[in-house]
């Protein structure tokens, strides 16, 4: 079907940022003009490449979604964002993409929500009345007084559809997922079939927050001189002088390395099915500093065909870089890509993003247009993609604290099977993303903190199956929101996570 079907090498649940709708977090200027945008995880790229072939799925799967507020028992209400259709308490809603529902306030816990279909949806969860919820986008959260956090969802009803918590863009409340194979109202005690969530309450997560070592005084938002929400570091726009990124910059870092006289290699394989088979695309760069912490990799991109007796095709002057000339930049491109954007529009650019840049690849792109067909008006998604895949090694490299650690050595592949990154791989503490450091430990992993944030670990958990068992119901655990008492030991975990 010619369709751009990714999937990873070594069983590496890798993210790549991908150009589809629901790409990368928007920084705020942008998103006053665009609709609000989900961080596209590659498994829902795969699902959102078939849907632009063939359209939804026909299915008759429902997902029920209970909302458990044992942990929270005041006013709580939701905001869908679609594209999605379902029910709630009696009430259809039919919401195009980028439409947001009017608020609607929880009843019951023993109230479902009825998914229909979903497809990288979110659903907003509020803990104030979200009459001021805009019809499209979300609040400017710098400034919004509305306490809210989301969770994304796509149901379509295709096997590998799921949905996932997120702390990327900023944190206010811990919420949890639990999936059942039956109505768990209906057939209490069940075993879920997958549970990811926060283990820690507020309090606690507001501590660590709020730690001399991370310091997020100029990060944070506050309302009659509480926090009600904290601010990621990939939330800044690097071009708005007037909101400077309060996070630490990553050139301390990169400087380190170049004094260090360390390269690091960026060693990794994707699979794309392309019209002429499935394809696997094979990076293979080694990376090093300028004195100025600039960074730079060259080497290699080998693309070969599973099966097929075809001698594998090699790309031998692939060259990345990122200049340190403009700090806030630099640092936004390792956070997440704000200015790494694609330009102009079709024909897409050979290797235009923006700030960083990548040179060698021209025919590499025309390989992928010859023999790659879509619907969705970019010729040459597997290219943009594998760019995106590109950047996140590098990105990640950093932002996990792998590079100067004692698992530098290895190449990057290998660093994605450890288990582990941040604080546990890296001790010093300047050489991680210190936000992303919060929301990984607390969560396990179990939340996005970062866009990359699969290249750790599974994150999602499923909508429709899962180890061969029909997913019937989610249970969404509500935790209390900011502000919150800083606690030093575990409080009011969900319930979810008791169980």
């Amino acid at each position: 079907m010619g369709e751009a079907a990714m999937t990873t090498i070594r069983s590496l649940p890798l993210v790549m940022p991908c150009r589809s709708p629901q790409t990368r977090r928007l920084t705020p200027a942008i998103r006053a003009k665009q609709p609000w945008r989900l961080f596209m995880r590659i498994n829902t790229g795969i699902v959102i490449a078939a849907m632009l072939l063939c359209g939804w799925p026909l299915v008759a799967h429902a997902l029920n979604i209970y909302f458990d507020t044992s942990a929270y028992r005041q006013n709580v209400w939701i905001v869908i964002k679609g594209p999605f259709t379902g029910s709630y308490n009696g009430t259809n809603y039919n919401l195009a993409a980028n439409a947001n529902s009017a608020g609607i306030a929880l009843v019951g816990d023993s109230v479902p929500l009825v998914v229909t279909t979903a497809n990288s949806s979110a659903i907003f969860v509020c803990y104030d009345n979200p009459s001021s919820f805009p019809s499209s986008g979300e609040p400017y959260y710098f400034t919004s007084p509305l306490r809210y956090q989301p969770f994304e969802l796509t149901m379509t009803g295709s096997d590998s559809d799921n949905g996932n918590l997120t702390a990327i863009n900023y944190f206010t409340a811990p919420l949890g997922i639990a999936s059942y194979q039956n109505d768990p109202i209906a057939q209490p005690g069940q075993t879920p079939l997958q549970r990811i969530g926060w283990k820690a309450g507020t309090g606690v997560i507001a501590s660590w927050f709020s730690s001399p070592a991370i310091n997020t005084s100029n990060a944070v938002v506050k309302v009659n001189g509480q926090i009600i929400r904290y601010i990621g570091p990939s939330s800044y726009d690097p071009n708005n002088a007037s909101l400077p990124n309060p996070w630490p910059s990553f050139l301390p870092y990169t400087q380190a390395i170049h004094s260090a006289s360390t390269t690091f290699n960026l060693n990794n394989s994707v699979q794309y099915n392309l019209s002429n088979g499935t394809n696997v695309f094979h990076l293979n760069l080694t990376a090093s500093a300028g004195a100025d912490g600039s960074l730079s990799a060259t080497g290699s991109i080998t693309v070969s065909i599973l099966n097929s007796q075809a001698a594998p095709i090699v790309y031998s002057n692939v060259a990345v870089s990122v200049p340190a000339t403009a700090p806030a930049s630099f640092n936004a491109v390792i956070y997440g890509g704000n200015n790494i954007d694609y330009t102009g529009s079709p024909p897409y650019p050979d290797h235009a993003l923006g700030y960083a840049t990548i040179t060698g690849v021209t025919d590499f792109r025309t390989y992928v247009g010859n023999n790659y067909s879509t619907q969705s008006g970019d010729p040459y998604m597997p290219y943009t993609q594998f760019m995106d895949f590109i950047f996140g090694e590098l990105a990640t490299s950093l932002l996990g604290g792998f590079v100067l650690s004692p698992y530098g050595s290895q190449p990057s592949s290998d660093w994605w099977t450890l288990g582990k990154a941040f604080s546990l791989v890296q001790s010093n503490p300047n050489y991680y993303n210190k936000y992303a450091n919060v929301v990984y430990t607390l969560s396990n992993n179990e939340v996005y903190s970062t866009s990359y944030t699969d290249r750790f670990g599974k994150v999602s958990i499923n909508s429709v199956k899962y180890g061969g068992a029909s997913v019937n119901s989610w249970v969404v655990g509500i935790g209390a929101p900011l502000p919150a008492s800083l606690a030093t030991a575990p409080q009011n975990l969900l319930l979810l996570d008791q169980n």
